[in-house]
């Protein structure tokens, strides 16, 4: 595997993650993400080295890996439904079994809370954050496919 591809997709999926993180959290800042923000984006920030991307630019390499593989084993099964901009993957879905799996606490659990949030966003702001899930589903895949080879 091209560690450099590999670091590429991390530092690309965790910047994109970010990004939707604050978004969330500057719209709702007394949500368990906009109270666990520092947390949270400590996952996604661990930066390693500045690498060069395909098209000559330059990234600073973030190597924490652990979002990306979470977002594999629990979100990427549902691409499908994602791609579709079903909301259904947001509103009816029980995601009791995923929250045992990551061993959330009550305090941090912001996926029963997105449901509440889902209906609180416009037209424009859902497209949005499909858009921002639908990437990092194609990133995802991308680094299951680098990982399984």
């Amino acid at each position: 595997m091209n560690l450099n591809k590999e670091l590429i997709i991390v530092t690309r999926f965790n910047e994109s993650l970010e990004s939707l993180i604050m978004q969330f959290a500057t719209m709702f800042p007394n949500s368990s993400l906009g109270k666990h923000l520092n947390v949270i984006l400590a996952l996604t920030s661990e930066t390693k080295e500045v690498i060069t991307d395909e098209d000559g630019s330059k990234l600073k390499a973030r190597s924490g890996s652990v979002l990306i593989y979470q977002f594999i084993n629990h979100v990427l099964e549902f691409k499908e439904k994602i791609d579709n901009s079903d909301e259904s993957f947001f509103l009816k879905h029980d995601y009791d079994d995923k929250i045992k799996d990551l061993n959330i606490n009550s305090d941090m659990n912001f996926i029963d809370e997105f449901k509440e949030v889902w209906t609180k966003l416009g037209s424009d702001d859902k497209e949005t954050v499909f858009a921002f899930m639908q990437y990092l589903c194609e990133l995802s895949l991308e680094y299951f496919q680098m990982k399984d080879n």
